[in-house]
C-alpha cells in the first residue's frame, strides 16, 4: 500500500509539472495505426496489446482508451491492460490507446511527415484539424475525430469476432468522447459503448445550462459560453458537416456511462466551464440532469452515471474501482449499475381540515435510494414549490385539495407520491374577498360585480350566493348587511326565503335642448320592502355626450350604491342596504348634454329591473322632449353672470361676468351636493367685463371627478348660479 501511495503521489506531481511546463510527452506509442486519408498515408502512434496487422481470432471485445491532456497514452494503456490481466480477460480483449501529439512532441521526437499533430489540447479534444507548418509541413490536415472514425471502421471490418467496442476517456479524453459521440456518423450503436469520465466541460445542445431546480439566466461577461466546444454555436469543420439536429439525434442514440470521482472538486476555471458548475463533480451531475430535462427521462434507458466513492480525478483509481470495472469490462459488482434504486416519496400533514387561511405543515417522510435526495418538488394548488425538507403552506381559499410530492435525487431519479383530498378548507359564506372576515366590504364587492368592476371566480360565486338561487346578485350583498346589523341570524338563507318586494322605476318627461346640461332623476316609486335593486337603462350614445351619474339620496339611508355608464349606451345601477326602502326613493341622478333629438325627443328605457331577487316584468321609460331655448346671461340689477366656455371642458374653462360698478365679490365652484370645491376669486373688482378661469382642481390642488358642477358669483348676500360639466 505504501509503494502504491508513493507511486500515485509521484504521478500526480509529475502530471502537475508536465502541465505547467507544457513539455513534450515522455513516451511515443510503440505501434502506429496507419490508414489512407485522401491520397496520403496517415500514421497515428498507439499503444496496443496486439499487432493490428495480425488476425486475432480469439478477440471478443475492444477497448479504445483516450488519454488526458498530458498525452500519456502509455499510462492509460497500462491501466486498462493491468485490469484485464487481473480479470483474466487479456486474451479476449483488444486494447488500443491512441496518442494525439502536439507541435512540441514532433519537435522533441523528430517524428516523420506521416504523423499528425495539433497546436494544443483543445485542438484534438474538439475534433479540430491537425496542423501543417513551415517547419513541419504535412500534405494532409484532418480531424482527430476522423482518425477515431477510421479506427472504429478498421476494428469493425478487420476483427469480425469482436462484438463490443468500448470507448473510454478520462479528463481531456472524456471531453473528446463527449463531443465525438454527437459528431460522428458511425452508426453501429449496439456495438459501441462510451465511457465518459470526469471531463472539465460538456457539450450542451441548447443555450440553457441546467441549474436544477433554479431557472436558467444568461451569464454576464461570458457571451461565448455557448460556442463549440461548450455548445453548438460556431461549429468546427468536422461537426458542421452534420446539422445541429443530427448531432442531437446521434447523441441521444448513444450508449453512454458517465463516471466521476466523488471527491473530484477540480476542473478548468474559464467562464464557459464555470457556467456548467463549480467543479467536475457538479458539472457531471448538472449535465446528466440536463440530459433528462432536454431529452426526457427516457434518456436514462441508454445513458447512466456513476459516482465513484472516495476517488478524485486520477484515471487509474476510477477505472480500477468496482463500478469502473463493471462499466468498462462488464465484470464485478456495482450497486449503481446492478441495483440502482430511486428515492421513495412519502409525506404527511399536521392538519387536514379547518377554515381559511389554513396553515398546513407538509412533513417529508421520503427515503433515499442509491443516492441522496437533493430536492423535493411539491405541487399544491397549481403551484410548484422546491424545498430540501418540510413545507409550510397556507390555503387562502375554501375547497378540497390534493397534494403531490416528487422526491428527486442528485442524479435526477425521482418518485412521486400523490394524496387526493388530503386538505379540506371550510367555506365562510359571504366572505367573497377571502380575507377570512365577513363585513360590508364583501357586500360592496358583490354589488360591484354586477356592474362589471369586480370579477369573481367560481369559488367566490359559490361563497357569495347567500340566497341559494345559483347566481350572485345585489340581494346577496343585502343579506350580508342584514346579517351584520343583526336583522337576520344566519347566512346563507334557505332557497326560496328571499324577501317579497314591490316597486318600479318612475316614468318621467323632461324638457331640454341641444347643448344644455340635462338632469334625469332615477327614482323608485311605490317601493315596498326593497333591500336591493339592479337595473340597466338603455340610451342612444350617438345623440348623448358628457354622460355622468351621481348617487341619489337613498345612500343617506345606508344603501351601498354602485353605477357605471358604458360606451354602448347602458347605465348600470345596483344597490343594497340592511333596511328596506319604502315609498318613493331617489337612487341616482343622470346628467348629459344632448347632441341631437330624434323626432324631437330622446328615450331612456329599462327592461330588466330587479328588486331583491325578483324581476319586475314591466318596462320603464324616461322621455326628454326638445324645447328651443336661448339661455341669456343671468343678471341682478348691477351685475350679471355669463356662460362658461368651453362647456363641457376637460382642461380649463373661462367664466364670464360683468359689473356695472366696483364690487367686492366672490367666485366659487360647488358640487351638486352644495359642497365647496374651489374658490376662484375673493376680492375687489372694478366696473366692467371680467372672466375667471377654472382648471378642474379643488382647493387642495387635486383634479376633481368628472361631473356637473355649479359656478356661483356672490356680491353683498346676492348670488347667481349656473351649471357646467367637467369631463376627464
Amino acid at each position: 500500500m505504501i509503494v502504491k501511495s508513493r507511486l500515485i503521489l509521484f504521478k500526480l506531481i509529475f502530471f502537475i509539472i508536465i502541465d505547467l511546463l507544457e513539455s513534450q510527452v515522455d513516451i511515443i506509442g510503440d505501434q502506429f495505426f496507419t490508414f489512407n486519408y485522401e491520397s496520403d498515408s496517415v500514421s497515428l502512434p498507439i499503444f496496443s496489446n496486439v499487432e493490428l496487422n495480425e488476425n486475432n481470432i480469439g478477440l471478443e471485445k475492444a477497448i479504445i482508451v483516450m488519454h488526458g491532456q498530458n498525452r500519456n497514452a502509455d499510462d492509460y494503456f497500462n491501466s486498462i491492460n493491468s485490469i484485464t490481466s487481473s480479470l483474466g480477460i487479456q486474451n479476449e480483449t483488444l486494447i488500443i490507446a491512441p496518442q494525439f501529439l502536439l507541435l512540441e512532441d514532433i519537435d522533441s521526437w523528430n517524428l516523420g511527415a506521416a504523423i499528425p499533430y495539433w497546436q494544443n489540447n483543445t485542438g484534438w479534444t474538439t475534433g479540430n484539424q491537425s496542423l501543417s507548418t513551415l517547419q513541419h509541413p504535412r500534405d494532409f490536415q484532418l480531424s482527430s475525430f476522423t482518425i477515431i472514425d477510421s479506427l472504429l471502421l478498421f476494428i469493425h471490418s478487420e476483427f469480425t469476432n469482436i462484438e463490443k467496442i468500448i470507448l473510454v476517456g478520462n479528463s481531456a479524453g472524456g471531453q473528446l468522447l463527449n463531443r465525438y459521440a454527437g459528431g460522428s456518423p458511425i452508426a453501429f450503436n449496439e456495438k459501441i459503448k462510451f465511457i465518459i469520465s470526469a471531463p472539465s466541460s460538456f457539450l450542451y445542445f441548447d443555450e440553457n445550462r441546467y441549474e436544477y431546480p433554479n431557472s436558467w439566466t444568461l451569464p454576464s461577461g461570458c457571451n461565448n459560453y455557448n460556442e463549440y466546444k461548450y455548445g453548438l454555436d460556431d461549429l468546427n469543420n468536422y461537426m458542421s458537416v452534420a446539422s445541429e439536429d443530427s448531432i442531437i439525434a446521434r447523441y441521444q442514440k448513444r450508449k453512454i456511462t458517465y463516471m466521476v470521482g466523488e471527491q473530484d472538486n477540480g476542473g478548468t476555471t474559464d467562464c464557459q466551464s464555470m457556467v456548467q458548475g463549480e467543479h467536475r463533480l457538479e458539472r457531471s451531475l448538472n449535465y446528466y440532469n440536463y440530459l433528462q430535462h432536454y431529452f426526457s427521462q427516457n434518456i436514462t434507458n441508454k445513458q447512466n452515471i456513476i459516482i465513484i466513492p472516495n476517488v478524485d480525478h486520477y484515471h487509474d483509481e476510477i477505472f480500477n474501482s468496482p463500478c469502473g470495472r463493471k462499466a468498462i469490462f462488464g465484470l464485478g459488482d456495482c450497486q449503481q449499475i446492478d441495483n440502482l434504486t430511486a428515492p421513495s416519496a412519502l409525506f404527511s400533514t399536521d392538519v387536514n381540515f379547518g377554515n381559511y387561511p389554513l396553515v398546513v405543515n407538509f412533513m417529508n417522510n421520503s427515503t433515499q435510494g442509491t443516492h441522496d435526495i437533493k430536492y423535493l418538488l411539491w405541487e399544491i394548488e397549481d403551484e410548484s414549490i422546491y424545498t430540501t425538507g418540510d413545507l409550510e403552506y397556507t390555503f387562502n381559499y375554501p375547497g378540497v385539495y390534493n397534494a403531490l410530492l416528487i422526491a428527486i435525487d442528485k442524479i435526477g431519479q425521482r418518485d412521486t407520491s400523490i394524496a387526493e383530498a388530503i386538505v379540506t378548507v371550510d367555506t365562510l359564506f359571504g366572505d367573497v374577498n377571502l380575507d377570512a372576515i365577513v363585513n360590508s366590504n364583501d357586500a360592496e364587492d358583490i354589488i360591484e360585480s354586477f356592474i362589471g368592476d369586480m370579477p369573481f371566480d367560481a369559488i367566490q360565486m359559490a361563497i357569495g350566493d347567500l340566497d341559494n338561487d345559483g347566481t350572485l346578485s345585489p340581494f346577496d350583498g343585502s343579506l350580508i348587511l342584514q346579517y351584520l346589523e343583526g336583522n337576520i341570524t344566519q347566512i346563507p338563507i334557505e332557497e326560496g326565503q328571499g324577501s317579497t318586494a314591490f316597486g318600479g322605476l318612475k316614468e318621467l318627461e323632461i324638457s331640454g335642448d341641444i347643448g344644455e346640461i340635462i338632469q334625469i332623476p332615477i327614482l323608485l316609486e311605490n317601493a315596498e320592502n326593497i333591500y336591493s335593486f339592479r337595473a340597466t337603462i338603455n340610451f342612444d350614445p350617438n345623440v348623448t355626450s358628457a354622460a355622468t351619474i351621481y348617487t341619489g339620496n337613498i345612500a343617506e339611508s345606508g344603501f351601498i350604491i354602485k353605477t357605471r355608464i358604458e360606451d354602448d349606451g347602458k347605465i348600470l345601477l345596483a344597490g343594497a342596504g340592511s333596511t328596506a326602502a319604502s315609498d318613493d326613493v331617489e337612487i341616482a341622478n343622470f346628467y348629459f348634454i344632448p347632441l341631437a333629438f330624434t323626432n324631437g325627443e330622446n328615450i331612456f328605457y329599462c327592461e330588466n329591473l330587479y328588486v331583491n331577487n325578483i324581476q319586475i316584468e314591466e318596462s320603464f321609460s324616461i322621455k326628454v322632449n326638445q324645447t328651443l331655448t336661448v339661455e341669456p346671461n343671468l343678471f341682478i340689477e348691477d351685475f350679471s353672470l355669463g356662460n362658461n366656455y368651453p362647456n363641457p371642458f376637460n382642461a380649463t374653462t373661462k367664466i364670464m361676468f360683468n359689473l356695472d360698478k366696483n364690487f367686492n365679490l366672490r367666485m366659487q365652484i360647488n358640487n351638486l351636493k352644495g359642497q365647496l370645491v374651489r374658490t376662484l376669486s375673493d376680492g375687489f373688482y372694478t366696473k366692467g367685463s371680467h372672466n375667471a378661469e377654472w382648471n378642474g382642481k379643488d382647493n387642495e390642488g387635486n383634479i376633481v371627478v368628472s361631473g356637473v358642477y355649479i359656478y356661483k358669483i356672490l356680491i353683498n348676500n346676492r348670488s347667481i348660479t349656473k351649471k357646467m360639466l367637467f369631463v376627464k
